[in-house]
């Protein structure tokens, strides 16, 4: 019997899988749609998110669901952590945030880094896992991987044409724009009409030497 014990002992202490033991439920109530629901508000592995317009109510107060609301099946979204005993396969609870898992397989090793999605290489012989590390794998210090550097090309402005401003005569460069005087141009044809009163002259001229002619004929 004795013998029997001992060996159920050492199997129990043999065992690795690690339990993450989730919280008692606790009723939620939302005043605005009138629906009360029992949530389990978290684990060892994450906590619950309350959608808005939900809360907890304090049992510890007396507090129920008020008469006339509706009981229903609430699924809030859960923030889960990044701790080796949540991503360790076989344990309880909620999954863990295991994204960011690496593995080398050759020495049986599991470790995080910060962020996977910014690795362009990691340690030599470990590779990217992403979820739970196998069985009988341990688990190593965070490691360091090889992120990619975003880099900043300058930005070229396009070039712009230098209009050159008509200013007033005598005026200051800088000021305000002003307009063209008005100038008289020379290639405008001339009158070539004589002036009217030449004209008269030149007929009562004529007009007379025709008289002095015609009185010399008599």
């Amino acid at each position: 019997m004795r013998k029997i014990v001992i060996l159920l002992l050492f199997v129990f202490l043999s065992v690795t899988v690690v339990f993450a033991a989730p919280l008692p439920q606790r009723p939620v109530v939302n005043h605005q749609t009138h629906e009360c629901a029992m949530i389990t508000p978290g684990d060892e592995c994450g906590d619950v998110v309350l959608p808005p317009g939900w809360e907890y109510l304090d049992e510890a107060a007396g507090e129920t669901c008020p008469v006339g609301y509706t009981t229903i099946e609430l699924y809030p979204e859960w923030t889960k952590f990044k701790a080796p005993h949540c991503c360790m396969e076989g344990h309880s609870g909620v999954a863990g945030d295991c994204q960011d898992v690496i593995i080398e397989q050759s020495r049986k090793q599991c470790a995080f880094v910060e962020d996977i999605q910014s690795c362009v290489g990691l340690p030599e012989g470990w590779e990217a896992w992403g979820k739970d590390c196998p069985q009988g794998f341990e688990w190593v210090d965070d490691m360091v991987c090889t992120v990619s550097e975003t880099i900043s090309t300058p930005t070229v402005l396009p070039q712009t044409e230098t209009i050159p401003t008509l200013t007033k005569p005598g005026s200051e460069s800088g000021g305000m724009i002003g307009t063209l005087e008005p100038t008289e141009t020379t290639d405008q044809p001339k009158n070539l009409l004589p002036c009217p009163s030449v004209a008269i002259i030149t007929m009562s001229l004529a007009g007379v030497g025709y008289l002095f002619r015609r009185r010399n004929q008599y």
